[in-house]
């Protein structure tokens, strides 16, 4: 077992302040609002809504262009109220989720963090949207320029996006030249998110509620080229899901589909899905906690005494298990239990 393992399964408990090797998983339902939503901070204030383990706070998509400068100052005026608060005792750091701040530009990233020094306890990190080879270098230069100057570290979680990965004419070349710069700067990158709706957007695709991403042909085939080149390495997050709870629905068929796709998800790899709506987080939340099946049998393959077989029959189930070929998967399973815990069964 490698060593940033021994210590996540060392942890047990998550917060804020875990290891890399534990924290990466549970960014979960990463919920975006727009970098200047009131409401937002009155929810992060007073604990309002279960399940949110961590937050993005957009200064990109969400906002207009003539608006951005006055989102960048209410996203300071917020964030500074979040941490004088903890300051005061008023607000526990272990309740906060994890912060993460969506930004536009390598400049825009250092001008906000300096901008937040003295609040930079309650920031995890940047989200890198468009992330390719336009901007690579310069957005290594400023995560290394970043950590430089921080206290802490600060992840950041590039984004892929653009028509250059999504065309099959360039992918190859330029998935393996950004895995080459995010392998320079591993120790900061906390996981790698792919943009759906970029993608589809760049040939007119839309699919409804009753539909999976999967289920569109261009994009079976840039998320599996995707993952083949970044799953060994890093965590990579699914798609966002475009539908949630609305007042007239009594169906849930918003949330049959989210739950299909998030199964889809784990069996090809992703984990952790973005939110656009906190209807969606018990769903996404709950999909992680793991099989009391999973969870025995990990446990038993990480405990395999040395003197014994390599394969032996599943604790639960009619399977077998290797401890040569299934130690990864046991990893990330024993990950998965201690920040989302033991799925309910049901009867």
């Amino acid at each position: 077992m490698n060593q940033s393992m021994k210590i996540c399964l060392e942890y047990q408990t998550w917060n804020r302040n875990a290891p890399k090797s534990l924290l990466q998983y549970a960014v979960g339902a990463l919920l975006y609002a727009p970098a200047d939503h009131e409401g937002m901070i009155d929810v992060i204030y007073h604990n309002r809504i279960p399940y949110l383990n961590s937050v993005a706070f957009c200064l990109e998509d969400t906002i207009q262009d003539n608006y951005l400068k006055q989102a960048e100052n209410k996203l300071i005026e917020h964030m500074t109220l979040l941490h004088d608060a903890m300051k005061k005792g008023i607000l526990q750091q272990k309740k906060l989720p994890l912060i993460f701040i969506r930004i536009r530009t390598p400049e825009q990233m250092i001008d906000i963090f300096r901008r937040l020094k003295k609040c930079q306890k309650i920031l995890t990190g940047f989200i890198l949207p468009k992330f390719d080879s336009k901007n690579k270098e310069e957005y290594k230069k400023a995560v290394l320029l970043m950590n430089k100057e921080s206290e802490a570290i600060k992840y950041v979680m590039p984004t892929l996006e653009t028509d250059t990965i999504l065309k099959k004419e360039t992918r190859q070349s330029e998935l393996e030249g950004i895995k080459n710069t995010l392998d320079s700067i591993k120790k900061y990158v906390l996981n790698v998110r792919v943009g759906g709706n970029d993608f589809c957007n760049i040939y007119g695709l839309r699919r409804n509620q009753n539909q999976s991403i999967y289920d569109i042909l261009t994009m079976q085939d840039v998320l599996s080229d995707i993952l083949s080149v970044f799953l060994e390495d890093y965590v990579v997050s699914g798609v966002v899901w475009e539908y949630f709870a609305g007042e007239s629905d009594k169906t849930e068929q918003w949330k049959i589909g989210l739950q299909k796709e998030l199964e889809k998800d784990k069996l090809n790899g992703f984990i952790g899905k973005t939110a656009i709506h906190p209807s969606q987080l018990s769903v996404i939340h709950k999909a992680y906690a793991v099989d009391s099946g999973d969870y025995e049998d990990a446990k038993a393959i990480l405990n395999w005494k040395q003197t014994t077989r390599a394969v032996a029959k599943s604790v639960k189930y009619a399977r077998m298990n290797e401890s040569k070929v299934h130690q990864k998967w046991a990893e990330k399973i024993m990950a998965l239990y201690y920040i989302y815990g033991i799925k309910e069964e049901k009867l």
